[in-house]
């Protein structure tokens, strides 16, 4: 499974999630950080499985972006 870590979660999930059998990145290691959410959803919803973020709102506004990349 391919996992995103976003920038607000500790690095030190990775490992353990890699020998798990994932394939884990990580926001900041992707030049990603910082982005606002609409943009970031964009740019990883059609390679990832699943990403874990602990940005409350983050499905709120998600959920309001159009296109097709987006998968619900």
């Amino acid at each position: 499974m391919r996992v995103l870590l976003d920038e607000n979660l500790r690095k030190g999930l990775v490992e353990p999630l890699r020998l798990l059998g994932h394939t884990v990145d990580f926001v900041a290691s992707l030049r990603l950080k910082g982005l606002d959410n609409g943009r970031l959803y964009r740019e990883v919803a059609s390679t990832y499985d699943l990403f874990f973020t602990k940005d409350r709102e983050f499905a709120n506004r998600v959920s309001t972006l159009t296109g097709p990349a987006l998968v619900r």
